[in-house]
């Protein structure tokens, strides 16, 4: 004859029965409580981890602004080293905001078109350096033909740097002698100035003649 299976719980009794569900209840609620600690010292320790890169986010911030502060500074130095460079190098004139100006030594007069006296009183005007110390004039004409007028001091007035001289001129040349009458002349003018060497002539010919 088969026999049947027991129920215990059937015949368990009900305070038997709930001490069961209590301490199935209790195993549960340990394993949430378990999984809840295990998750919040998970969420801890990636709140470190977030706080220290945070941390290393910010000093490599802090790095990146000295490091940009540095290399401004190290622009201006350079802009300035460069630009005492330019003026120890300059061979013209120096002027703040403008840089350097290179030298000119321009004839004035004539430049062309005028009609100098020979025997009488005739100006040669020129423009040079302010610091220039002397330039030499003469005349020239297209067929060769040269006479030294003579050296003179080149800065006799100046204003912004820049200086005028002049001379008062017989339409002699330098040994005294008269230069023969003609309409093709030109006066030039040179000089050195800081090692290199200056000079013009007039734009256009001039005309030299005996005046009445």
């Amino acid at each position: 004859m088969d026999q049947q299976p027991i129920d215990v719980l059937s015949r368990a009794t009900p305070v038997q029965v709930k001490k069961k569900h209590s301490v199935v209840l209790v195993s549960v609620l340990a394993a949430v409580i378990a999984a809840l600690v295990a998750g919040v010292g998970v969420l801890y320790w990636k709140s470190l981890e977030v706080k220290d890169l945070k941390t290393q986010i910010a000093d490599l911030s802090g790095r990146a602004d000295t490091l940009t502060q540095e290399l401004g500074l190290a622009n201006e130095q350079l802009t300035q080293a460069n630009l005492e460079i330019e003026k120890l190098s300059c061979k013209g004139i120096w002027k703040e905001g403008e840089g350097c100006i290179q030298p000119k030594l321009v004839v004035l007069s004539p430049n062309g078109g005028e009609t100098f006296c020979i025997g009488k009183e005739n100006i040669i005007k020129w423009q040079s350096p302010s610091d220039m110390d002397s330039v030499g004039v003469g005349i020239s004409s297209p067929e060769g033909a040269s006479y030294n007028i003579g050296e003179f001091k080149a800065a006799q007035s100046v204003e912004g740097g820049v200086a005028t001289g002049s001379i008062k001129w017989y339409g002699k040349g330098i040994s005294g002698m008269s230069i023969s009458p003609g309409e093709v002349y030109r006066i030039y003018v040179h000089g050195t100035y800081r090692g290199e060497q200056l000079e013009d002539r007039s734009d256009n010919i001039f005309t030299l003649k005996y005046c009445q």
